[in-house]
């Protein structure tokens, strides 16, 4: 009877024990799934609530809360990357990152654990792998003009610059003294994200690239002509009004240097 009894009881002991951890693996990795499906009401509520900074790679503070309303320290420079909120409208970062700046303490189990552990549950800063020098160097260099700049990283394709001009000052969208829609159209448009351009003079590395994968090398030579009429086409010219050197020859290095229209333009041919 005993050895029945004691069968009995080592069996609920393990299902207690197999369901307690099931709830505990369940309500981990289940809820970061339930936090995320937008028809939780109860997250939505939450994403007005403290936020982490946005910083630069260099540790240039673009967004932080300023008492109710988020703040933009460096205003125009970063208004299409970093974006606004106003406490109805959302873009760029602000947007798209918020739950990884929102607080950790969601009231959860994962939460509760961390908490115990000594862990911060505070609003984790988004730290950007945009360098503040070279962003100032890309809108000094634009000089108002309108336009865009994007410089990358070639080894790891990290973003180092994103520059949209003409811009804004967002912290007069989040302060509720401009409405989103009374901003100049030109200077609301993210020129990096939004427009489809044709690639320009950026298609010379293509083709200086196949040149050298078909033999060429940095010093081969090509007329520097002051312009190049293709097959059944009409005359290239430079973006200078004449040849981009002496006029005689230039080598394939300097040609990519001075982005020489006429060179590329007979090379691709």
């Amino acid at each position: 009877m005993k050895d029945s009894i004691r069968g009995v009881a080592a069996t609920f002991l393990a299902l207690l024990g197999f369901t307690a951890v099931w709830l505990t693996v369940g309500s981990s990795y289940a809820g970061s799934r339930y936090g995320d499906d937008p028809r939780n009401t109860r997250t939505a509520v939450d994403l007005d609530g403290p936020r982490g900074r946005i910083l630069t790679a260099d540790g240039v503070v673009l967004a932080e809360d300023d008492g109710s309303r988020r703040s933009y320290p460096r205003s125009n420079g970063y208004a299409h990357l970093v974006g606004y909120d106003d406490g109805e409208t959302r873009t760029g970062l602000e947007g798209t990152r918020i739950r990884e700046m929102l607080t950790r303490d969601d009231r959860s189990l994962e939460a509760l654990l961390v908490s115990l552990t000594g862990g911060d549950l505070g609003p984790p800063d988004l730290h950007l792998t945009v360098v503040d020098a070279i962003q100032q160097a890309a809108i000094d260099a634009l000089g108002g003009r309108t336009g865009a700049v994007v410089a990358m990283d070639p080894t790891t394709g990290a973003i180092l610059a994103y520059v949209s001009s003409p811009s804004f000052d967002p912290n007069t969208v989040a302060s509720g003294t401009r409405h989103p829609d009374d901003l100049d159209a030109a200077a609301a448009i993210d020129r990096v994200a939004h427009r489809l351009l044709p690639p320009g003079s950026t298609f010379k590395t293509i083709v200086a690239t196949a040149a050298l994968d078909e033999g060429a090398d940095l010093e081969t030579l090509f007329d520097d002509a002051a312009d190049y009429t293709p097959p059944g086409g009409i005359p290239i010219n430079n973006a200078v009004i004449g040849p981009c050197r002496n006029g005689t020859t230039i080598t394939l290095l300097d040609a990519f240097v001075v982005s020489c229209n006429t060179v590329f333009a007979e090379l691709a041919v």
